[in-house]
């Protein structure tokens, strides 16, 4: 493993020192449960402190059971040199890293490095009052989980999608491409070295994703990503 910096105060740098663990390779396609050291406000639901990590690059709190997705799409883990998965409680923030994980198809060059952080709403770095952070380093692949072909990027209740939850993008093709959270499919590439905090204690209105872009200072004010649809 090697150093990963990430654009943006609301994330949380990898280092190589011992400090962050690592997940089991063997978990495969179920969840790994994990204690995150903080309370989390759940979409203004209660406080958690738990969550279930996929290594399909999202994980679900428990409570009231929200999916939050940086870049859901098909890992695979099963070999020495697949990349890792990492996690790690600093203080008020909780981060877990996926570090050149590459996808499932076969492919052995293309690796995505992103992060997903959780806060208690009163850390400096990311914003007081934002709650959420994801963090992109190189992104260089996507593949299905859902909906199919496109890593749909935000958060949402899982299994119930409802109108007033987030999200950032359909990714699904190399590129820079992007025009907004709904509309036409996306290029991963577009996220690389960015970072979107917000407060998912509020839940969504129609500000435009762009405007959660961190290019090393705090994201100012209350911004959200758009509306969830499920026409695509």
């Amino acid at each position: 493993s090697e150093s990963i910096n990430f654009v943006g105060t609301g994330c949380m740098d990898y280092e190589p020192d011992g400090s962050w663990t690592s997940i089991n390779r063997s978990f495969g396609n179920g969840f790994q449960s994990l204690g995150m050291g903080i309370q989390f406000n759940d979409f203004g639901s209660g406080t958690t402190s738990s969550l279930n990590l996929r290594d399909d690059g999202y994980v679900i709190l428990y409570g009231n059971s929200m999916y939050f997705a940086a870049f859901p799409a098909s890992v695979d883990l099963t070999e020495a040199n697949s990349g890792h998965i990492w996690y790690k409680t600093d203080g008020d923030r909780f981060a877990v890293t996926w570090e050149d994980v590459k996808p499932d198809n076969g492919s052995t060059t293309l690796r995505n490095t992103f992060q997903i952080v959780f806060s208690t709403g009163q850390n400096a770095g990311m914003g007081i009052g934002n709650t959420v952070c994801f963090c992109y380093a190189d992104m260089q692949w996507a593949s299905f989980v859902y909906p199919p072909n496109t890593a749909r990027a935000g958060v949402n209740p899982w299994y119930a999608p409802r109108a007033d939850a987030y999200q950032l993008g359909q990714f699904s093709e190399p590129g820079d491409n992007y025009d907004g959270p709904q509309n036409a499919r996306d290029g991963f590439d577009w996220l690389d070295h960015k970072t979107f905090c917000f407060n998912s204690d509020v839940l969504g209105t129609d500000t435009d994703a762009e405007t959660l872009l961190q290019t090393g200072g705090n994201v100012g004010g209350d911004p959200h990503f758009k509306t969830w649809h499920n026409e695509h």
